[in-house]
């Protein structure tokens, strides 16, 4: 019956038409005064400034008044809202068309919430002779008014149930708000004992206006859930009501802001409340309104049966017909709940049984009305223990301000539901707290609706992620250490390399018998392919590790593939095999890709065409893809010895050809097609092979096309550059290692070029400053000992422009091969980069660049 009212107030508070539009005027709430009127409104004024932030374009004025003036404006249709005590709400129901509470205010004392407010019945402590209700028959009282529930009718209905008469004319002295009067009259003696709202008299020590023990309280009452000294039953708070003239969309939007107000809020706090909840059932009030015959239930009038027979009548035959309606409806009730009885009773088991620690909430006050056993092995508590405990209880106390402001959201939002979970923690009784996944809602349960909560300990799954966290932070260190150890391993080999190939490359340009060149030449092709080995493995290394990167920069692809073709011909013509290319002529003159890696590719597929075919022809095609739009194909197509259809898909893997036999009489690591693939994938194409064994094969590969415009200028010279021998430069070489030092005055013995010799980057950096002569070019190795040659190289270009020097070209050597070289050759003021090793052509070719560069230097500082 009391859940009925409640939901009929809401009901005609949605029902009611909507008011006359009344623009963008300000809304008035008006508060009654129980304490002094300047107090009250320094107490409500936050409140009101809260509500006007929440709504959109309306402000709200706060009014304090007393019983009277509340009553008077509302005459007057001056207020729109309302917070008073609630025997004054009941009253006022009859008097006003109002909407309905929108919601009820939460009491608090210190961290305490209070749901309910009651009254004190006060004496001196002195008073040996007041000890209960009896003991005040006939003495003289004092209460704030007669119009207050705390001060006046929750003390006069403990009289009437105890069957003492309640003092009245002169034993009976009014002292109209605030409560602090009746104190006052108590201890100055002027009555025997007063009546007071439960908390006034804490409110008025917290304040240093009462001194603590010179009251006592009678018929006093232990309630657990409520702090303040009591002599009463408990009854609802007060209720913050709406006039019929709010329209419904502002009385929501009130109802919303009231709802979400946070406990820790400046409002809240000023208000020294502990927020609002969904408006409370008022019976209670209205049920002892009519027991002590307050108005309106204060008149009756006599009438006749036949009167109500002639003007109820067809009421009455109404009536009958609704009560046999009851009656069938009674009795499906009675089956529905024996169905609903059923139905929990499988729940309970389910509840007991599960798996997952289950809290059951009460919605409104967030009180924990039951806990599975599960629930009881999480908390390491018992169940009766966890009953009766906030929901926030369960949680550590820095995140409990965040849980209840979850645990309103789902009330707000009627959440039934919710799938999606929400990780959060738990603190167990021994303080030990561990991660959980929560997920539930609102269910209904013996007639009412709960809130479910459904806990999972995640912890193990929190124990599985730090493991796979640290086994792959493992797999990545033991990835860059091998990555690392091959790089070093690279550089260590590539610097001896350099000298063993240039010194075989001199060999064979001197007077040499035919077993002398026989030899050098082995030993000079030997050690490039020592040179192609090694540089699989660190490819394959780089892009195994994740370190791997492509370079995006405008190319030509025909002049990619003209290129790699007269490069690889004389390998071919070597073997007495014919070398041609095909381009489609609609293939695009520039397209944005790594052009370095786009001819490792080719290179390594006419490497392989090369090796695996004895006689016939290799052919490189360009063309457009024929099912794959602004996409290119190459293909590299031979006449070789060709690949049986079982063993194609297995060469793509690395360390593997398509048999030993092959391995043994070709030679090779297997790592080529591995790395062609991957690089190929991480451009965004595909790489495949068709092939009939003894005729031949096709390795093709498809490329996206993304448009760019051709560089102008390149960093590293091409190969095959014509060599002028018409230019003299001085050439300042820094480089630590003696053999390489040796390496490069033979390159250049013949040459009309001076090389002048350092040993490391400090003596280059002092040549450049101080030789009087000075130099054309200066071949800066970038690892040698006391100063590395990038630290030399900004050295030397802070030197020039701090004397208006034009930029001297600087050629750097790395035996690294590691991606990001030449971009830190810019970055450090490089001109040109070239990798180790160096043939005397690549360097000649290279140092022939230098005079572009310098005339430009020279034009620029000119």
């Amino acid at each position: 019956m009391n859940n009925f009212r409640v939901y009929l107030y809401f009901l005609l508070f949605f029902m009611l038409p909507c008011g006359p539009a009344r623009g963008e005027e300000p809304l008035t709430l008006g508060v009654l005064a129980y304490r002094p009127q300047a107090q009250t409104e320094q107490q409500w004024q936050p409140l009101a400034d809260y509500l006007t932030q929440s709504l959109s374009g309306r402000t709200v004025r706060l009014i304090v008044a007393d019983y009277a003036g509340l009553e008077a404006l509302m005459e007057r249709f001056e207020l729109d809202f309302v917070l008073t005590n609630p025997i004054h709400y009941i009253r006022l129901l009859t008097r006003n068309t109002l909407s309905g509470a929108l919601a009820t205010m939460i009491q608090r004392e210190g961290d305490q919430v209070i749901h309910g407010l009651a009254g004190t019945i006060i004496a001196r402590s002195g008073r040996a002779d007041l000890r209960t209700l009896s003991d005040l028959s006939n003495k003289t009282l004092a209460a704030v008014s007669i119009d207050s529930l705390g001060g006046y009718y929750a003390q006069l209905m403990e009289f009437k149930r105890a069957g003492i008469t309640m003092p009245r004319g002169n034993r009976l002295l009014l002292t109209d708000p605030p409560h602090d009067r009746v104190v006052t009259a108590v201890l100055e003696g002027r009555v025997d004992a007063g009546f007071v709202r439960a908390g006034v008299l804490e409110e008025m020590i917290r304040e240093g206006k009462l001194i603590p023990g010179v009251l006592k309280v009678i018929n006093s009452q232990k309630m657990a859930s409520h702090p303040f000294l009591t002599s009463t039953r408990l009854y609802p708070h007060w209720p913050f009501v709406a006039l019929s003239r709010v329209e419904p969309k502002v009385a929501r939007q009130v109802a919303t802001a009231l709802l979400s107000l946070d406990a820790e809020s400046p409002a809240a706090q000023a208000a020294f409340i502990g927020g609002f909840g969904i408006p409370a059932d008022y019976t209670l009030v209205e049920e002892m309104a009519r027991a002590l015959r307050l108005p309106p239930f204060d008149r009756f009038s006599s009438i006749t049966l036949s009167e109500l027979w002639l003007q109820y009548r067809w009421y009455g035959m109404v009536g009958m017909l609704i009560l046999m309606a009851l009656m069938v409806l009674s009795y499906q009730l009675f089956q529905t709940n024996r169905r609903l009885q059923e139905s929990e009773a499988r729940y309970h088991a389910l509840f007991d049984h599960a798996a997952d620690a289950i809290f059951l909430a009460d919605p409104e006050s967030g009180i924990i009305q039951d806990a599975n056993a599960a629930a009881s092995r999480l908390m390491g508590m018992a169940r009766e223990q966890i009953r009766g405990l906030h929901h926030t209880r369960l949680h550590p106390p820095s995140i409990a301000g965040k849980v209840r402001a979850n645990f309103l959201q789902h009330i707000h939002d009627k959440v039934v539901d919710s799938a999606r979970p929400i990780v959060t923690e738990v603190q167990r009784a021994d303080g030990q707290s561990l991660p959980v996944e929560v997920t539930g809602g609102l269910i209904p349960f013996s007639g009412k609706s709960v809130l479910q909560g459904n806990f999972r300990d995640i912890s193990w799954r929190r124990r599985m992620e730090t493991d796979l966290i640290q086994a792959k932070e493992y797999a990545e260190a033991a990835s860059r250490a091998k990555s690392d150890f091959l790089a070093a391993m690279s550089h260590e080999i590539r610097t001896p390399m350099n000298v063993v190939l240039g010194m075989a490359e001199m060999l064979l340009e001197s007077e040499l018998n035919t077993h002398q060149r026989h030899f050098a030449r082995t030993m000079h092709n030997s050690g490039k392919a020592l040179l192609g080995v090694i540089n699989d493995v660190l490819d394959f290394s780089r892009i195994e590790s994740g370190r791997f990167t492509l370079v995006e920069e405008p190319y030509s692809p025909r002049q990619v593939v003209r290129e790699t073709v007269r490069l690889m011909r004389i390998a071919a013509e070597e073997k007495g095999l014919t070398m041609s290319e095909s381009i489609d002529p609609d293939i695009p003159d520039a397209m944005l890709g790594d052009h370095s890696r786009v001819r490792q590719v080719l290179i390594n597929l006419l490497g392989n065409a090369i090796k695996f075919t004895a006689h016939g022809s290799v052919e490189l095609r360009l063309s457009r893809a024929p099912q794959e739009a602004d996409t290119v194909l190459l293909s590299v197509i031979d006449t070789g010895i060709g690949i049986a259809p079982e063993q194609i898909d297995i060469i793509f893997e690395q360390f593997t050809q398509a048999d030993a036999g092959i391995t043994r009489r070709y030679g090779g690591t297997g790592l080529g097609l591995a790395i062609s693939r991957r690089l190929v994938q991480m451009m965004g194409g595909r790489l495949w092979a068709e092939s009939r064994s003894g005729v031949g094969s096709a390795f093709r590969f498809t490329l996206p096309v993304r448009w760019g415009e051709l560089p102008s200028l390149r960093l590293e010279p091409e190969q095959d550059t014509p060599i002028d021998h018409g230019r003299s430069l001085r050439i300042l070489l820094a480089e630590d290692a003696e053999e390489n030092r040796i390496l490069f005055e033979a390159y250049l013995l013949d040459s009309s070029h001076r090389l002048v010799m350092v040993n490391d980057g400090v003596e280059a950096v002092s040549r450049v400053r101080h030789d009087a002569e000075g130099f054309d070019v200066v071949v800066m190795d970038i690892q040698m000992p006391n100063m590395d040659g990038y630290t030399a190289i900004r050295h030397i270009r802070v030197w020039e422009q701090e004397n208006g020097r034009a930029p001297l070209p600087i050629i750097t050597l790395s035996a690294h091969v590691l991606d990001g070289e030449v971009e830190r050759t810019r970055e450090a003021g490089g001109s040109l980069y070239l990798s180790k090793p160096i043939g005397k052509k690549k360097l000649l070719a290279t140092l022939q660049q230098v005079v572009p560069l310098e005339s430009a230097s020279e034009s620029a500082t000119g």
